[in-house]
């Protein structure tokens, strides 16, 4: 946040780059695992984005910002509810 506030594009790409590593590190242990891998991280985010934005994926067209942020409040409602469900199964 500091970089961005000051508008240093040299340390934000460094302060991305710390962060990308995280990412990439992770990724890779939990490959080694077996549990899951870089592509799986990608292919999560990207799939929120497409859900969580349908007016820019898809055909979706609010009439204002507060239908819009209705719409994305619910979605994220319905993944909460989908992710409490995976864990409660998982518990069993």
């Amino acid at each position: 946040m500091d970089a961005i506030e000051r508008n240093d594009l040299d340390d934000l790409r460094s302060e991305l780059g710390d962060l990308l590593l995280q990412v990439v590190f992770h990724a890779q242990l939990a490959n080694e695992k077996s549990q899951f891998n870089f592509e799986d991280v990608a292919k999560s985010i990207s799939d929120k984005l497409i859900v969580r934005h349908p007016h820019v994926f898809a055909d979706a067209v609010f009439a204002n910002d507060d239908e819009r942020q209705q719409a994305w409040e619910q979605a994220k409602a319905e993944e909460r509810e989908k992710n409490n469900m995976l864990t409660n199964k998982a518990a069993y």
